[in-house]
């Protein structure tokens, strides 16, 4: 009778010892951000976790994808992250280059 209350009880701190750890951050480093932080997005839109779906609108700085054909005759000035690749705005869940977003003062005049 002993050994089965031993038993019970090893299996009870067992079970709560490994409740207590908590949910495990995602591996994709754009799911760990936290609103203090200055940080590059990858990509404007991603999954978290498997279920919880993200796409970025609100001008978050993000990694412009690199283009395979020439670019356009305009020259844009731009800005570049830690890793040197050109970076955007998150703008509808898409990664733009910063000259092709409008501000509000655009709007108004």
């Amino acid at each position: 009778m002993f050994a089965a209350v031993l038993i019970c009880a090893s299996f009870a701190l067992h079970v709560t010892a490994q409740a207590e750890g908590g949910p495990p951050h995602s591996s994709n480093p754009d799911c760990n951000v936290t609103s203090s932080e200055d940080h590059v997005y990858k990509t404007c839109t991603f999954v978290c976790d498997g279920d919880e779906a993200l796409a970025l609108s609100s001008e978050e700085p993000c990694e412009l994808p690199k283009l395979t054909e020439t670019p356009s005759d305009k020259p844009v000035a731009l800005d570049r992250s830690e890793a040197g690749a050109e970076q955007g705005v998150c703008k509808d869940g898409r990664c733009v280059a910063k000259s092709s977003v409008k501000t509000v003062a655009d709007h108004v005049e």
